[in-house]
């Protein structure tokens, strides 16, 4: 396995973790450090993937994987490889959280409307809360352009579940929405979305569409991923506050803001570290370009680890 890394000596410590879903027989986890070398690698059963991509992972406090297959549900693997809990769903997504109740957040980010677009569940499997996007957004004049494209009516890319209420993105709503704790929809973070999109035409502060990667970094301030243009954002009370574009990044799946400031960026086929003022003090571009070719989304998220075997994640 190749590696091709850049670096420099600003870079925020740790290893980091990588979800590989090419070649499509044999997706995995690899874990390397600022020098390339390969650390450890898990290795996803064929059986797990014969239905859909890996599409998402985190690392959980106890040190374990939570892996969400599109067309199967969530896995959770120790780094022995040895399978300690799955929870079977087929609209499984691009997001899963282990709570601090041990129950488990899922975003179904290929359900249809009508259809709960993220369950919470316990340890058992059994859901003990759900949300449906039409119950909150049935009225929305946006909802009348959502389709499923892709599959999902609302394609939920990313969630957050706190005791305050829920945070949601939407790739079909071109924007992010926060619900209280009686999941009544408190606000929203909306795109300016360019014309002849296939999805919601909107409007907001950002120029943009498809929200991807997001992460809530506080109260009304947040990180996300658009495309057209291909960018990361971070935006503060309706304003953006930091911004990495770049003609050679697209379709950017993940963003991780780090203790240091730094931004963790996925993009297609490489991995960035930025600081705060754009300039990239860290790269690694995915092996085996050939094989990337032909595939939707080689790189599915990546994770700093820390010395310690935590997510250097500030979130």
């Amino acid at each position: 396995m190749l590696f091709l890394l850049a670096c420099a000596p600003s870079v925020e410590p740790g290893t980091t973790l990588v979800g590989l879903s090419y070649p499509s027989h044999a997706q995995k986890i690899i874990e390397f450090d600022q020098d390339g070398s390969l650390l450890w690698m898990y290795r996803l059963p064929e059986d797990w993937t014969r239905s859909g991509d890996l599409a998402a992972f985190e690392l959980t406090s106890a040190g374990t994987l939570l892996l969400s297959v599109e067309g199967a549900g969530v896995y959770e693997v120790d780094r022995s490889g040895a399978l300690l809990w799955h929870h079977a769903d087929p609209l499984a997504g691009f997001d899963v959280d282990r709570l601090p109740s041990g129950n488990t957040a899922i975003a179904r980010t290929f359900a249809p409307r009508g259809e709960p677009q993220i369950a919470e569940v316990d340890p058992s499997g059994e859901a003990v809360w759900s949300w449906t996007g039409e119950d909150a957004l049935g009225s929305d004049e946006r909802v009348s352009e959502v389709t499923d494209e892709h599959g999902g009516w609302l394609h939920v890319t990313g969630l957050e579940r706190t005791k305050d209420g829920t945070r949601v993105a939407s790739r079909n709503l071109n924007g992010m929405v926060q619900l209280g704790p009686d999941d009544a929809l408190v606000d929203d973070w909306t795109l300016d979305s360019p014309p002849n999109t296939r999805l919601a035409v909107t409007k907001g502060p950002v120029v943009g569409e498809r929200p991807h990667g997001v992460e809530w970094l506080g109260e009304r301030h947040l990180l996300v991923a658009t495309r057209r243009p291909h960018a990361a954002v971070e935006l503060l009370d309706g304003e953006v506050v930091w911004r990495h574009e770049d003609p050679e990044l697209t379709h950017i799946r993940d963003l991780d803001r780090l203790e240091g400031g730094h931004t963790l960026v996925t993009g297609h086929d490489q991995l960035l570290e930025v600081d705060d003022s754009g300039r990239v003090v860290w790269a690694w571009t995915a092996p085996d370009a050939l094989a990337l070719v032909e595939t939707r989304a080689p790189l599915v998220g990546a994770i700093r680890v820390r010395p310690d075997g935590t997510t250097a994640d500030r979130d």
